[in-house]
C-alpha cells in the first residue's frame, strides 16, 4: 500500500480535520485526524500534555472538559496557536511538539467524543478511554514529503503547521511526554508552527531544489492559489515551464502571502438595560460586546467613536451570534443574571476580519465590516490582567483588498517612490546583504530589515536601531567587503529614500568605517531654554583619545593613527556621561559635534551641565595659570576589532562608538583643551590669574588663589579613600571571624591535632598549617609506637600526645618548635 501521508487529495473539494484530546487514567494525548479523497482519515499523535499536571484519573467526558480549558498544554488552544519558548541565542519561537504518526483511520473518527469502557478499544484494562473534541475545521495540503508534510488549517488552530523528521536530540522542544509515548525509533517527528507563512513550494530551498509537487497539485491553500496569475500557475504546465513561473512566483512582491494572518469573523454587539444596574465598570446602564471568534471583550464605549477600553470575558453563549435586530433578554438568564431588570441587546456590525498579530497581550485586526472597519489594536494592560485597551491603528505600506480568491496584501504604489532603477538596484544590494545577514550585529541587521521594507518585503521588528547592549560584535572583514558592494548599489540614490532607509544606509556606511548617522532628536522632550542656545554654547573644544597604549582588565591596547582617523565620523553625536559605570539620563554630561584629527580624535563638546561645563572651565584656565589640577578628563567606551600580539592587542578598527565619558585619571590621553565661544573661537584668558566668571575662590595665601572646584575634588578624594580604609577593615573583621570559626571546625573535625597547630591569617595558610600539623602528629605517633616495644611488662601504655611534656629537642626534632 502507498504511504497515505504522501497522497496529495483533490485540491478542488473541502476536507476536514478533528482534534481530540485521548485521556486514560492521568495521562493524555492529543490525536489530529485529517480526511483524505480515499474514504479514510490520516493522523498524527501529538504529545501535547505538559508532565504531572493531571494528578487524578481522568474518567468521564466532563472531567475531560475542564482539563481541557486548563493551561496544561503545550498548545494553547484558546489562542489557537503553539506556545513560545526561548531557544537557543535567547530567541523566542513557537515551540516544536514531538509526535508520532498514526494508522489510517475510518471516516467515523471525525466525530468520535465519549467514553470507552475499560478493556475496550482506547481505554486500558483499569481505566476507561475517554475522547473529547477540542477543535475542528477544514485543512488544505500543502507539499507532501517522505520526511515532511505541511498542513494549513481553518479551526481554533489557523494557518500553516507542519510534520517534519528530526534526527537528534530536540534542544528547542518543549517537556518530553508522559514515558509510554516516547518515540521508539533513532529520530523524532516534530509538530511545529513555522514563523514564515510562505508555503514551501514557494521557498527558496523547494526552488533550489527544483522541487515540484505531482502534475495538477499546487500543495497551497486557495486563497493564495486563486492570486496566482494563470499564466504563472505551475501546476498546470510542463516541468520546465513550471520551474519557471515557480521562480518568478517567489520573487513576486504582490504575493506577500498573508496566510499568516488568518481570517475569523468578529461580531460588535450593544447591551443595555432599563434602570440602573452594577457590572464591574462601576454604575451603568449599558456596555458593548465585541467578540471575535472565542475571544470576548466587554468594552464601556463603543469602539465606532474612538479609543475604548475593556476586560476580556468567556463567552457565554454562542447563540449570541445570532443576535440580529433589538432583542429583549429575560433577567436571571445568561446574558442577563439581574434578578427584575429588562435587558435589551442588537448588532451594530459584523463580518470578517484578518488577524495581523495575535497573542495574549497583543492583537493587531483588520476589521472589514460595514462600520467597524480597518486596522484596530488590541493591547492588554498585562499578562495578569484582564483589561485590554482597544484603539485604532495603521498598516503602513499596505492595502487591504478582497478579491475572488480571497483576502491578499499587497504593497500600495505610493510607498514605491524611490523610482524603478532605485528599486533594482535596492533589490540587488538586498540579494548581497541577505547572505550575510545572519553574521552581522543586530543593528546592522535591523538595517538591513529596514531597507528589505522599502522593496515591500515586511518591516523590522522595531522602528529604531536596538539599544547598544543588543549588538555587540564587530563586524568581519569578509562581511564588510559584502556591505560595500552593497553600499555602491544603494548610494547614488540615497537622496530618494524615506529618512528612515536613510539612517539604515547611514549604519551600514559606519559598519565599514565611512561615518555613522546623525543622531536622532528626542522630539518627546522638550527643553526651551536649549532649544533657544547659541550652538557653541557651553562648548569647549576636547581631545578625545590620541594614538597611545591603554590599559584595560584584559590587557594593553595599542590605537594606531589610521584606526583612530577612520573612526573620526563615529564620533559626531557620541554622548558624554559623567563616568563610565553610571550611564544614566540623570548622569548625561553632554554631545560630542564637529569631529576631526589633529594628533588625536577631537571635537567639540557641547556641555548640557551648567556646573560640568564650569568644572571643564575652571580646569582649563587653572591648567593655563600652571596651578595644580585634578587628574580629569575624557574616556571613550568603545567597540573594536583587534590582532594579539606578545600579550598585548593591536586594535584594527573602532566600530562602534558607545560613549566618550568625562572620568578621573582617564587612559587614553583624552583632555580639556580650551573654551570656545559662541562663534567657535578660543576664549581669550583672564589677565591677574582670575577663574572664569561665576567661580567661586577661597584665599589660600598672598600669592595663590585654590578655586572651590580643586578644594571640592580633593575633599571627595579623601572621603573615598577614607570609606575606602572603612571598607577595607570591615572585610579584614569578616575575614578574622571567618578563619576562627574555619580553625574550629578544623580542631573539631581532627581531634588528635592540638588546637595550637592550626593557625594562619589566610585560608591558604590555615590548609598549610593543618598539613603540617598531621605529618608532626603521625611522626609522633610513629614514635610512640617504635617505643611502646621497650616499655617494661605491666607498664601502662600511652593513649595521648602531651605536647607540653616534651623536651625542647623534641619539640625541634618534630618540627614544632625552630632551632
Amino acid at each position: 500500500m502507498k504511504n497515505p501521508f504522501l497522497s496529495n487529495p483533490d485540491e478542488s473539494r473541502t476536507y476536514h480535520y478533528v482534534i481530540q484530546h485521548h485521556y486514560r487514567g492521568k495521562s493524555v494525548h492529543c490525536d489530529l485526524r485529517i480526511e483524505t479523497d480515499q474514504g479514510y482519515l490520516i493522523g498524527w499523535t501529538l504529545i501535547d500534555q505538559i508532565p504531572d499536571e493531571i494528578t487524578e484519573p481522568v474518567t468521564t467526558l466532563e472531567q475531560a472538559r475542564q482539563f481541557d480549558q486548563k493551561d496544561i498544554w503545550k498548545i494553547d488552544w484558546k489562542a489557537g496557536s503553539v506556545k513560545e519558548r526561548e531557544v537557543k541565542g535567547g530567541q523566542i519561537r513557537p515551540a516544536n511538539i514531538r509526535a508520532v504518526q498514526k494508522k489510517p483511520e475510518p471516516i467515523e473518527w471525525l466525530t468520535v467524543e465519549g467514553v470507552q469502557e475499560p478493556g475496550t478499544v482506547g481505554a486500558t484494562k483499569e481505566f476507561p478511554g475517554v475522547f473529547s473534541i477540542i477543535d475542528t475545521g477544514t485543512v488544505e495540503f500543502g507539499s507532501q514529503k517522505a520526511y515532511f508534510n505541511e498542513y494549513f488549517l481553518d479551526g481554533k488552530l489557523k494557518g500553516r503547521f507542519c510534520f517534519r523528521i528530526i534526527g537528534r536530540s530536540l534542544e528547542s522542544t518543549l517537556p518530553a511526554g508522559i514515558p509510554e509515548e516516547q518515540p521508539r525509533t533513532p529520530y523524532y517527528w516534530v509538530f511545529m508552527q513555522p514563523q514564515d507563512s510562505t508555503p514551501y513550494v514557494l521557498s527558496s530551498g523547494a526552488a533550489d531544489k527544483d522541487w515540484l509537487p505531482p502534475e495538477g497539485i499546487s500543495a497551497l491553500p486557495e486563497t493564495i492559489r486563486k492570486n496566482i496569475p494563470k499564466r504563472l500557475r505551475f501546476w498546470q504546465q510542463e516541468r520546465k515551464e513550471a520551474l519557471q513561473s515557480r521562480e518568478e512566483l517567489t520573487k513576486m512582491e504582490e504575493l506577500n502571502l498573508s496566510e499568516s494572518n488568518p481570517r475569523t469573523t468578529f461580531i460588535l454587539l450593544h447591551q443595555w438595560f432599563r434602570g440602573q444596574i452594577v457590572i464591574r465598570f462601576g454604575p451603568s446602564t449599558e456596555f458593548w460586546r465585541l467578540i471575535l471568534g472565542d475571544f470576548q471583550l466587554i468594552l464601556q464605549s463603543n469602539p465606532l467613536d474612538g479609543e475604548v477600553f475593556g476586560y476580556q470575558k468567556p463567552l457565554e453563549d454562542q447563540d449570541l451570534w445570532q443576535i440580529g435586530k433589538k432583542q429583549e433578554l429575560s433577567p436571571r438568564s445568561k446574558l442577563n443574571p439581574t434578578k427584575n431588570t429588562p435587558s435589551f441587546i442588537e448588532k451594530l456590525d459584523s463580518g470578517n476580519c484578518i488577524l495581523i498579530d495575535s497573542s495574549d497581550i497583543f492583537k493587531k485586526v483588520d476589521f472589514e465590516g460595514k462600520s467597524l472597519k480597518g486596522a484596530f489594536a488590541l493591547v492588554r494592560e498585562s499578562e495578569t490582567s484582564d483589561i485590554w485597551l482597544v484603539q485604532p491603528s495603521e498598516i503602513p505600506g499596505k492595502e487591504s483588498r478582497l478579491t475572488e480568491g480571497g483576502y491578499m496584501t499587497e504593497v500600495s504604489e505610493e510607498t514605491l517612490t524611490i523610482g524603478k532603477d532605485a528599486t533594482a538596484s535596492l533589490k540587488e544590494a538586498l540579494g548581497i546583504l541577505s547572505e550575510i545577514k545572519d553574521k552581522c550585529s543586530k543593528q546592522t541587521q535591523w538595517a538591513i530589515d529596514m531597507l528589505a521594507s522599502e522593496a515591500g518585503y515586511g518591516k523590522p521588528e522595531f522602528n529604531t536601531p536596538p539599544s547598544p547592549e543588543d549588538y555587540p560584535k564587530p563586524t568581519q572583514k569578509s562581511v564588510q567587503t559584502r556591505i560595500k558592494k552593497a553600499l555602491e548599489l544603494i548610494s547614488p540614490f540615497k537622496e530618494k529614500f524615506p529618512k528612515n532607509k536613510q539612517t539604515a544606509i547611514d549604519i551600514l556606511a559606519g559598519t565599514c568605517g565611512y561615518g555613522a548617522p546623525s543622531p536622532e532628536k528626542m522630539s518627546n522632550l522638550t527643553f526651551s531654554e536649549l532649544g533657544a542656545a547659541d550652538e557653541d554654547a557651553h562648548t569647549i573644544l576636547v581631545t578625545i583619545i590620541k594614538p597611545t597604549e591603554a590599559d584595560t582588565p584584559k590587557g594593553k591596547f595599542t590605537y594606531p593613527e589610521e584606526v583612530l582617523k577612520n573612526s573620526v565620523p563615529l564620533w559626531h553625536g557620541a554622548t558624554a556621561f559623567c563616568d563610565h559605570f553610571n550611564k544614566s539620563v540623570r548622569n548625561i554630561a553632554g554631545v560630542y559635534l564637529d569631529p576631526f584629527y589633529e594628533d588625536g580624535v577631537k571635537a567639540k563638546l557641547r556641555f548640557l551641565d551648567n556646573n560640568l561645563y564650569r568644572l571643564a572651565c575652571q580646569i582649563i584656565q587653572d591648567k593655563k595659570q600652571g596651578l595644580a589640577v585634578p587628574d580629569v578628563g575624557i574616556s571613550a567606551d568603545v567597540e573594536v576589532a583587534y590582532k594579539s600580539q606578545d600579550h598585548s592587542f593591536e586594535v584594527t578598527q573602532i566600530s562602534r562608538v558607545i560613549s566618550a565619558d568625562i572620568v578621573f585619571s582617564p587612559a587614553a590621553g583624552g583632555a580639556f583643551e580650551r573654551v570656545l565661544n559662541a562663534t567657535g573661537l578660543s576664549t581669550a584668558s583672564k589677565p591677574e590669574n582670575q577663574p572664569e566668571s561665576g567661580s567661586t575662590t577661597i584665599l589660600e595665601s598672598e600669592n595663590e588663589l585654590v578655586p572651590l572646584a580643586r578644594l571640592r575634588d580633593l575633599q571627595s578624594q579623601n572621603d573615598k579613600l577614607r570609606a575606602e580604609l572603612q571598607n577595607q577593615k570591615h572585610l579584614q573583621e569578616s575575614l578574622d571571624y571567618a578563619l576562627a570559626r574555619f580553625r574550629e571546625a578544623l580542631t573539631l573535625a581532627y581531634p588528635s591535632i592540638p588546637e595550637e597547630l592550626i593557625s594562619g591569617g589566610t585560608v591558604d595558610e590555615v590548609d598549610a598549617s593543618l598539613l603540617k600539623a598531621k605529618t608532626v602528629v603521625e611522626k609522633i605517633k610513629s614514635n610512640l609506637e617504635d617505643s611502646r616495644t621497650r616499655i617494661p611488662a605491666g607498664a601502662p601504655p600511652r593513649t595521648g600526645i602531651d605536647i607540653e611534656s616534651l623536651s625542647s629537642l623534641d619539640k625541634i626534632k618534630y618540627g614544632i618548635a625552630k632551632k
